[in-house]
């Protein structure tokens, strides 16, 4: 099951490192980025973004049980876990599956990432 969790700033290693330690199995993140170009005195500077912020996506087959989830809901790095991820499985799935196919090879999300043009409808 997939879970949205709010990491604090700048904790997010530790936050990842505390989860796979807590459920002594691996769990997958799925954390997208973007490259931005950043001009300053006229020199072009590559850096990444992450798209969520300070939230990633994590799956493990053991957060459908909500023994596993309250025993995790305090780990160190921790802010939170977006309630309602058991009820969204569907929409948070088509996410994932959607940034996927926007990436590229190093894993960034590619500009057709933001062609909306298939969208008709969307909230905020």
């Amino acid at each position: 099951m997939w879970i949205v969790a709010k990491y604090k700033s700048k904790q997010l290693n530790f936050f990842k490192d505390n989860l796979n330690k807590t459920m002594g199995e691996k769990i997958v993140f799925f954390n997208p980025k973007i490259k931005r170009q950043n001009i300053k005195f006229s020199k072009l500077k590559l850096s990444e973004k992450l798209l969520l912020d300070k939230y990633i996506i994590c799956f493990n087959k053991n957060f459908r049980d909500s023994s596993v989830l309250k025993r995790i809901k305090n780990i160190k790095g921790l802010d939170y876990f977006l309630p309602g991820s058991q009820f969204n499985q569907k929409e948070i799935t088509a996410f994932v599956n959607y940034c996927q196919s926007h990436q590229d090879k190093e894993g960034f999300i590619m500009q057709s990432f933001f062609n909306f043009k298939k969208i008709t409808k969307g909230q905020f």
